[in-house]
């Protein structure tokens, strides 16, 4: 479910009634969490810093928990109203998700639904904080997503020979960093060029991180592109997200095209770092594309 980009939340929800927890209790996304990332079902036992990665029969495969761990983690909406790219649309100026705004139609009929940054943010205030009509954004994203999925002609089905691949290549880039960064001769005898090193390998581990969210990436097949507007809006949420890690939204004027204010970070183009929900997210920094 993870791997296919279903939120902890929903996984949460399928473990109460699946395999309900002793004395009425409930599964939480933190505990979920915990048993995705747990290399132990890749057949690895762990006791302080000795690991043995063959100690029993792995339950997944190496892909299968590398596509469920770099699956895109989406804000869960604080709003009861479906919408489209809340959780994906992000504000260019401090990279914070921008929120829904759907006020009540009776009690603000004139009143325009937007998705708008909150400004004030725990990691600080954005110096920039941008709103976009919800209406416009929605349309002008699903336009050019359909087009995407138009010119690369994608099916639902995965290479799942290129997704071990990639998996296997993010497995050994991460031991290369790992046992250069614990190599003390190396961090020797290089000197001040040690941390360059350290650095050509962090970005490769990078960029294997990339190819392997490219390669687990859930394509939309030609039947479901066809049938994408009947669909309901969790629904093509879940198709849309599936594709695109992040919307970016400037702040410019109002009457500029959105295609002047929109960049589209297409899966596996989005950075690591973005800010999340529930982590130290740093100081505010702006959007570079």
């Amino acid at each position: 479910m993870r791997a296919a980009h279903r939120s902890r939340t929903e996984i949460a929800r399928r473990l109460d009634r699946s395999a309900p927890r002793p004395n009425g209790g409930r599964w939480t996304p933190p505990m979920v969490d915990r048993v995705i990332k747990n290399r132990v079902y890749l057949g690895e036992a762990r006791r302080g810093q000795d690991v043995n990665p063959n100690a029993h029969e792995p339950l997944v495969s190496l892909a299968q928990w590398q596509a469920a761990n770099l699956a895109p983690v989406r804000a869960m909406p604080r709003s009861n109203k479906p919408n489209l790219l809340g959780g994906i649309a992000r504000c260019a100026a401090c990279r914070y998700v921008l929120a829904p705004n759907q006020p009540s139609e009776t009690k603000w009929p004139s009143y325009r639904p937007s998705y708008r940054c909150r400004k004030v943010h725990t990691a600080g205030v954005c110096p920039e904080p941008t709103f976009v009509n919800m209406r416009k954004l929605d349309e002008y994203v699903e336009g050019v997503w359909r087009e995407q999925m138009a010119t690369q002609a994608i099916v639902l089905k995965r290479d799942a020979g290129a997704l071990q691949q990639a998996a296997e290549a993010l497995a050994e880039a991460q031991e290369e960093m790992a046992a250069f960064a614990a190599d003390r001769i190396a961090r020797r005898v290089l000197g001040e060029g040690y941390h360059a090193a350290l650095q050509a390998r962090a970005d490769a581990v990078s960029e294997a991180q990339a190819d392997l969210a490219r390669a687990s990436a859930i394509a939309p097949s030609a039947e479901m592109i066809e049938r994408y507007d009947d669909l309901p809006v969790e629904d093509r949420k879940r198709v849309i997200g599936s594709s695109i890690d992040a919307v970016i939204v400037s702040r410019v004027a109002a009457w500029a095209p959105l295609q002047e204010r929109v960049t589209i970070l297409w899966r596996g183009e989005g950075p690591e770092d973005l800010p999340r929900r529930g982590r130290d997210n740093g100081p505010i920094r702006p959007h570079v594309p």
